[in-house]
C-alpha cells in the first residue's frame, strides 16, 4: 500500500466524523447512513469510494469542510532565528524571487531543507543552515 493511503484515510476518516458531528447525526441514524452508501457499519470499514460517497452526501446535506488555518506568523516570530528568516522570505519575495509569501510557503522551504515540520522545533545548526540557504539564494 503506498505511503500516502493511511494519512489519506486518517484524513477522511477524520473529516467524515466532523461532519457527522456538525451535522448534529445521531448515531442510528449515522449507521443507517453508512450502510445504505457503502453497505457498512462503521466508518473504520469504509474503502476509499465508500469514504468518498459519504463525504460527498455530507456536502449535498450542506455540511462545509474547513480550510487548514494558515500557520500563523507567530509560528515564526517566536525567535530572532525565526524573524530572521520571515525577513529573508520577505525580502525573496520582494525580488521576485519567490511567488508566495505567505508564511506555510516559507514552511515548506524549511521543511524542505531540514526535513522539521514546524520552525519551533528547529535546533540552532538548522535554523542556521535555513538562514544561509535564505541568504544564498538572495545573493544569487
Amino acid at each position: 500500500m503506498p505511503q500516502i493511503a493511511p494519512d489519506l484515510r486518517k484524513r477522511e476518516l477524520a473529516q467524515i466524523h466532523i461532519a457527522k458531528a456538525q451535522l448534529g447525526m445521531a448515531d442510528d441514524a449515522y449507521r443507517d447512513l453508512l450502510f445504505s452508501l457503502a453497505r457498512v457499519r462503521s466508518a473504520a470499514d469504509l474503502d476509499l469510494a465508500g469514504r468518498s460517497r459519504v463525504l460527498t452526501h455530507f456536502k449535498l446535506c450542506g455540511w462545509k469542510p474547513q480550510a487548514r488555518p494558515e500557520l500563523s506568523p507567530s509560528a515564526f516570530s517566536k525567535s530572532p532565528k525565526g524573524r530572521k528568516m520571515l525577513v529573508l522570505w520577505s525580502a525573496l519575495y520582494k525580488a521576485g524571487k519567490v511567488q508566495d509569501k505567505r508564511d506555510s510557503a516559507l514552511l515548506a522551504f524549511v521543511k524542505n531543507e531540514t526535513a522539521v515540520d514546524r520552525p519551533e522545533w528547529l535546533t540552532g545548526a538548522q535554523s542556521n543552515q535555513v538562514i544561509e540557504q535564505l541568504k544564498r539564494w538572495l545573493a544569487r
